[in-house]
């Protein structure tokens, strides 16, 4: 078993939230002390390792701070899972803003990290100078959300990092041609921890995320966050899609694009849900979206 040393490349920082939990996140320095700020929100079992391939592309313009959500990577897991929900998450992140006084920052939300920009935008609009959304957007298909979270439930642990790209390969390969043997490693180093009890590898989330999913079924009808896309308008705003993705359907994509007319929207060949950001395809577009778009750190 094999574990990447990733500890010269950025600053571990925690906060502590009024309930005793600490949430951890990665501080990646940008080239001067005035660069923008880049903010990056994981998807729902996801964390902070997501990024970090793309972060050493990025911080060659901007600071990158990368969260680990309560209950992922090496935040603390909350022993109310009823706190899991996009209200305390937002409220999580803007407890890692004010900690870290940050008044402005470029966001990247992945999947639930999007849903939640969705909620700080209607919060605090003035924390943002730009936003790209990986993989969601405003409607989420019920059919779609059901088949991730029972993708999700099924995982489970393996006996090495070898092992479990394997098995993240035989199941999504379909959605995910584009990758080679070198992302799907990078994928099981970002989704799996070492497991002290078995010497094998686990998934780095609280298995307690998942229960408040238990009654969802695929003939159901999500609420949907278009009033809250709504608040992105004076942003400049990237759409990122993976090509398979049915998480966010080309519909949606296009009803964002109606809404939003100058967004950027930008596929991702032969990925699904959600896109990998580093690959140079989609790493280069946003950083050259971000360049254009940021502004310096408040």
């Amino acid at each position: 078993m094999t574990v990447e040393d990733f500890s010269q490349a950025y600053q571990s920082r925690f906060v502590t939230r009024p309930e005793g939990i600490r949430l951890h996140l990665r501080d990646y320095a940008g080239p001067h002390d005035a660069a923008p700020v880049i903010v990056c929100l994981a998807g729902l079992t996801r964390n902070s390792r997501d990024f970090h391939l793309f972060a050493q592309q990025a911080r060659a313009q901007a600071r990158i701070i990368a969260i680990d959500s309560r209950g992922r990577g090496q935040s603390d897991p909350d022993p109310d899972p009823s706190r899991y929900t996009i209200e305390t998450e937002t409220d999580d992140v803007l407890a890692v803003l004010t900690a870290l006084a940050i008044g402005r920052a470029a966001f990247i939300g992945t999947s639930r990290g999007g849903l939640i920009l969705h909620r700080l935008v209607a919060l605090r609009p003035e924390l943002l100078s730009a936003v790209v959304l990986n993989d969601i957007g405003p409607e989420i298909p019920a059919p779609a959300l059901c088949a991730l979270i029972a993708g999700l439930t099924a995982r489970s642990g393996e006996t090495s990092y070898e092992a479990a790209a394997d098995a993240l390969r035989l199941a999504q390969a379909d959605a995910f041609p584009a990758l080679d043997a070198q992302d799907w490693q990078a994928m099981a180093q970002a989704i799996y921890r070492p497991d002290a009890a078995t010497g094998g590898v686990v998934p780095d989330y609280d298995p307690a995320l998942l229960t408040g999913f238990g009654g969802l079924t695929p003939d159901m009808v999500l609420p949907d966050l278009w009033q809250a896309f709504a608040l992105f308008a004076p942003l400049p705003l990237m759409v990122v899609r993976g090509e398979h993705s049915a998480i966010l359907p080309a519909s949606v994509l296009e009803a964002m694009a109606q809404r939003h007319p100058a967004t950027r929207s930008l596929i991702a060949p032969g990925q699904g849900h959600a896109p990998l950001l580093d690959r140079a395809e989609i790493a280069a577009p946003i950083l050259d979206f971000l360049a254009s778009a940021t502004t310096p750190r408040a």
